[in-house]
């Protein structure tokens, strides 16, 4: 019996398992070196996306409580997962490399920050004074480190015929208070007469005489007269003390208090028979205060990445952190400044502090979420403007080492970046707790210290669907997802 030929067959079945082969091959391939490359680059490019919508936020934030606005909404959109792009096979669901999740946390963490000064504080009433006696010499030599609120000087004398005075000498001006006696020139006629009592001769003789005592001040700013021998008391009494105040501005010296000076105050002789004194008083009283210690809050993105190094961005006190694996790292710094000013250092600090969210704001998932944010209330520290502090101490009490490490290193590479000298400042971290220490001239207060307590709400989180908000989170009591 004869058989076919079947050798077509075979060929075609072995073509189709090559071809079959060949297919397997390529989409293994795809799948151990393709995919995990596109995910690895959509999931880096989302990343980067949630980091620049963070810095977005952080000049929303700086950009309303500078301007001085509360009442603007504003927040991030993001995407708690990456994109998925599958290339030219990408037609096919299961070629698209898995969209890996995310949580966005709202306040989850526990760091807080605490601030002590040694400054002044601006006071209604009963603020600071520094008052004495003037000498003769040698002169009394008066630091001023703040423009003041009053500058006086008393004087009296028990010689009223006599000009006798207080001189005060500053560094681009001068002032004399005066005892100013008035003297008036008159003609005196003197009669000769004869044993007839006729007047024989007479002549004349200009005398002068005092008549009384005012109080005047001469003052010259940048060597040039402003007031001139100006009457402030007039017939002034013996041994009356009469007090002038130089802040006044009509004797033209009280703006050039805007800097640390000193000045140098002394009476016109030794004689005893003038007295002076000064009392310079400020709107301000010193203190060490220690700010309540304030919890930051922060807005967290935590990846689930794949293919990348999952990562965790969050923003805290007007900075944006990025936390992984193998360390943190200051993104974009906070809202904290360092420089030098006419060699005294200058702390600015922006407590932006993230109030509202839920215990159980968790938001897990791999869609399009919105955080509604907004500035609700600024306050600025009591300080006068100017050289105000003997020291300033930053702490933040970390919930980890890591990131009290990362805080320790922000710190110092502030103050680095903005001159301050390494004589200026000490800073450190001891387990979770980092600090920086701020202090210029220990015997005074020059430096310049402004402080601005600025809250922002998160007041709500929105999950969206293809169909609308599928989920939100509201920070009001009694609401739950």
């Amino acid at each position: 019996m004869t058989y076919p030929n079947r050798e077509g067959g075979i060929s075609e079945a072995i073509g189709f398992i090559l071809i079959l082969a060949v297919i397997i091959m390529t989409l293994s391939l795809y799948f151990l070196y393709l995919m995990p490359t596109m995910g690895r680059e959509n999931e880096i490019a989302q990343m980067s996306d949630v980091k620049e919508r963070f810095t977005e936020y952080k000049l929303n934030i700086d950009t309303l409580w500078t301007s001085r606005r509360c009442t603007s909404d504003f927040g991030p959109a993001l995407s708690l997962g990456s994109g998925q792009t599958g290339g030219i096979l990408g037609f096919f669901p299961f070629l698209n490399p898995p969209k890996a999740g995310a949580v966005l946390a709202l306040n989850q963490r526990t760091e807080n920050i605490t601030i002590t000064s040694d400054s002044y504080f601006l006071v209604s009433s009963g603020g600071y004074n520094d008052s004495g006696t003037i000498p003769f010499s040698p002169a009394l030599n008066l630091n001023v480190n703040m423009t003041p609120q009053h500058f006086y000087i008393s004087i009296s004398s028990t010689d009223l015929p006599t000009q006798r005075g207080v001189w005060i000498d500053g560094p681009a001006w001068d002032v004399w208070v005066n005892v100013t006696p008035n003297f008036f020139n008159y003609n005196r006629f003197t009669l000769q007469t004869d044993t007839h009592g006729n007047i024989s001769n007479f002549w004349t003789n200009w005398t002068t005489d005092w008549n009384s005592t005012d109080i005047t001040v001469s003052t010259n700013s940048g060597a040039r007269p402003v007031v001139n021998s100006m009457p402030v008391y007039r017939n002034i009494g013996t041994s009356t003390v009469y007090t002038v105040d130089l802040m006044n501005p009509i004797y033209g010296i009280s703006t050039q208090f805007q800097s640390p000076q000193n000045i140098l105050l002394s009476t016109s002789d030794n004689s005893g028979k003038i007295t002076a004194s000064y009392k310079v008083t400020y709107g301000f009283s010193p203190k060490v205060f220690t700010w309540p210690t304030q919890s930051m809050g922060a807005i967290e993105y935590r990846s689930n990445n794949l293919y990348y190094t999952p990562q965790t961005y969050y923003y805290q006190l007007g900075g944006v952190f990025l936390e992984q694996s193998d360390g943190s790292s200051n993104e974009v710094p906070p809202s904290i400044s360092f420089s030098m000013v006419n060699g005294a250092p200058v702390v600015n600090v922006g407590e932006i502090l993230l109030q509202g969210g839920v215990a159980t704001a968790n938001i897990s998932g791999s869609g399009p979420i919105t955080v509604t944010s907004a500035v609700t209330d600024i306050n600025s520290a009591p300080f006068p403007s100017g050289n105000n502090t003997r020291w300033v101490n930053l702490t933040i009490m970390a919930a980890s080492n890591n990131t009290a490490e990362v805080w320790n290193r922000t710190l110092q590479d502030l103050a680095n970046r903005g001159g301050l000298p390494v004589t200026s400042y000490t800073s450190g971290r001891t387990g979770t707790v980092a600090f920086l220490n701020v202090t210029g001239n220990p015997q005074i207060y020059d430096v310049q210290l402004t402080l601005t307590q600025v809250n922002v709400s998160a007041d709500y989180v929105m999950e969206y669907s293809p169909g609308g908000i599928s989920r939100e989170w509201r920070n009001e009591p009694g609401f739950s997802p």
